[in-house]
């Protein structure tokens, strides 16, 4: 069988169908049956290689849910088609031809529920599957978040500072955008008779300007306060200081509901003129500016923390120029006003700022002084002004003993308040 034995065996059809009749005649008989024998053989071969073929394996399928990098490999015999890919699940590729790899990449997992895919892939009708799961997310440590039971929901809210149980907190709901909601909340230090801050927010609503200030008759006790820690406006008369706001009305004039609310005295702080109708103001402005922002979707809402720093009184003072009222400020060794209300050396702001989960913040520490002058000698203040008060929220901190912005997660309250946002960018 000289003949058979160096025929391809791959080409057995092909012979038995093209085969001349002298070739049939000269191989013989027995060749012949032996080629017909083997014959079928080959035909079952060529067979199973036209059959389509797949399959589809990852080096990796559970990811922790800070994500990561995986690559799937491919093992198919003609064209193939990858489907059933989530949003979270990146591949570099998901069709080709044949033997492949892909390069996947998982996202970190933002859900405290775990999350999983079954992946498919055909090829003619061929196909298989490939399952990936992700664990879920851990939720960041908040180790001094405020204490929910204390004062319900609005002790979780952001602007919040950690509370001092040796002060009485104040909460004032108003109307807003039909809903009764916190128009701003302050912790209230009784032997003072002053605000140890003030807290609120600015977001598309509260911003609205819908309204005008509400006239100087408003100014009112605060009706959240026991009767007994009240300040009356004869604390605040004939002091030669004015009744200066720390959530400010201009803030709240989206209803003459949530302006008026603002000129409860729990809301005021005994402010020198110059102080209050200057540098004070102008910080205003800019914080307001950064509120009307949420309009436009700059940001989604702007968190403030306001107030005037009641553990650095002014004592022994003097003012060199009278107040609006004609009267000379004095205070005495105590920091207190001769109507017996603290009057705060320094005053600050602390300003959070959220668009889309991304978090920014700055601060200031501003010196209780009427004779700060605009830098450039004009009348008017302007940003490189109010710059030159800024401050990190963790050096205002360290300032004023206040633990600002602590319902944050831990690790993006510690990134946020060491650095000073992009507010100005």
């Amino acid at each position: 069988m000289g003949l058979l034995s160096r025929l391809p065996l791959f080409h057995f059809d092909h012979i038995v169908q093209t085969m001349n009749v002298s070739l049939i005649k000269s191989l013989g008989v027995a060749s012949l049956s032996l080629l017909a024998s083997l014959a079928p053989v080959a035909l079952t071969s060529c067979s199973d290689d036209d059959n389509d073929s797949v399959s589809i394996a990852a080096a990796q399928t559970q990811f922790p849910c800070t994500g990561g990098e995986t690559t799937l490999t491919v093992f198919a015999n003609a064209s193939w088609t990858v489907s059933g890919v989530p949003t979270w699940l990146s591949l570099d590729k998901t069709y080709g031809n044949g033997d492949a790899t892909i390069a996947a990449t998982i996202l970190a997992n933002p859900s405290t529920a775990s999350r999983s895919v079954t992946l498919s892939i055909r090829c003619g009708d061929a196909s298989d599957t490939l399952r990936i799961s992700q664990d879920p997310s851990v939720p960041q440590a908040n180790v001094n978040a405020n204490d929910a039971t204390l004062f319900g929901a609005v002790s979780l809210r952001t602007e919040m500072p950690r509370f001092n149980a040796e002060n009485t907190f104040v909460t004032h709901y108003a109307k807003l955008n039909g809903v009764t909601d916190v128009n701003f909340s302050l912790e209230w230090n009784n032997d003072l008779k002053h605000s140890a801050w003030v807290a609120y927010t600015l977001d598309k609503y509260s911003s609205q300007m819908n309204v005008t200030r509400a006239s100087s008759d408003a100014f009112k006790p605060d009706p959240e306060l026991p009767t007994e820690m009240q300040v009356t406006n004869y604390n605040h008369t004939n002091d030669g200081l004015d009744r200066g706001h720390i959530c400010a009305s201009g803030d709240r004039l989206y209803s003459t509901e949530m302006n008026e609310q603002t000129f409860y005295f729990s809301n005021m702080s005994p402010m020198l003129n110059g102080f209050n109708a200057g540098i004070w103001r102008r910080m205003e402005d800019e914080v307001r500016k950064w509120g009307s922002a949420t309009q436009s979707a700059k940001y989604d809402t702007i968190f403030v923390c306001k107030g005037g720093d009641i553990n650095n009184l002014l004592t022994n003072f003097t003012s060199s120029t009278p107040g609006s009222d004609g009267k000379y400020a004095t205070t005495d060794a105590n920091g207190m006003t001769i109507k017996g209300l603290a009057c705060p050396a320094f005053y600050f702001m602390a300003i959070l700022a959220v668009k889309s989960g991304d978090y920014s913040a700055v601060a200031f520490y501003v010196p209780h002084d009427d004779q700060i002058t605009p830098l450039d000698g004009s009348s008017d203040f302007t940003v490189a002004d109010i710059k030159k008060y800024v401050v990190t929220v963790d050096e205002l901190e360290s300032k004023t003993g206040l633990d600002f912005f602590c319902n944050l997660p831990d690790e993006t309250e510690a990134q946020v308040e060491s650095v000073t946002g992009p507010f100005w960018d």
